[in-house]
């Protein structure tokens, strides 16, 4: 009785582990996307200096199956257009 009480108490551990981890990096990605855009912005300029892209290079790629059409956010979801 006392090993299952064990196991049933690490089968928690490990699951709250990997819940962690997967917020962290979901964390990480939203802190670089955030990063970048913000340098984009500085570096396009926000009023006269009318540069439409930022080049930026150095930044390791991960393997995702993600496509840019993901981005694009349903009409009803987008407060600009």
């Amino acid at each position: 009785m006392l090993l299952l009480a064990a196991l049933v108490g690490f089968l928690g551990l490990v699951t709250d582990q990997g819940h962690l981890y997967v917020v962290r990096s979901t964390l990480r990605n939203a802190t670089y996307s955030a990063s970048l855009a913000a340098a984009a912005n500085f570096l396009m300029g926000e009023a006269d200096e009318q540069v439409p892209a930022v080049l930026i290079k150095g930044l390791p790629e991960e393997d995702s199956k993600a496509t840019a059409s993901e981005l694009i956010r349903p009409l009803e979801d987008d407060l600009f257009r």
